[in-house]
């Protein structure tokens, strides 16, 4: 499953390989505070699969691990 994941991770980001040597060459005429259609739709993109994925595997474990620290704190102060 994690194998399956990060190949899909992988596979994903293997075309922002080539942007990022292209924005290499081109970065003395980057002005940092104008706006980028295709980027903004990508970082968006990037940001809803991230949250995917962390709601399907990442949340309920850490929440798990709070709650049951939250209960041995107040066993302790008992």
């Amino acid at each position: 499953m994690r194998r399956a994941i990060f190949a899909l991770f992988i596979t994903m980001m293997a075309p922002f390989a080539a942007v990022s040597a292209q924005d290499a060459e081109h970065a003395e005429s980057t002005n940092l505070l104008s706006l980028h259609g295709g980027l903004m739709f990508w970082t968006l993109v990037i940001f809803v699969i991230l949250l995917f994925v962390l709601s399907k595997f990442a949340f309920k474990p850490i929440t798990a691990a709070v709650v049951a620290r939250e209960a041995a704190l107040q066993k302790a102060i008992d």
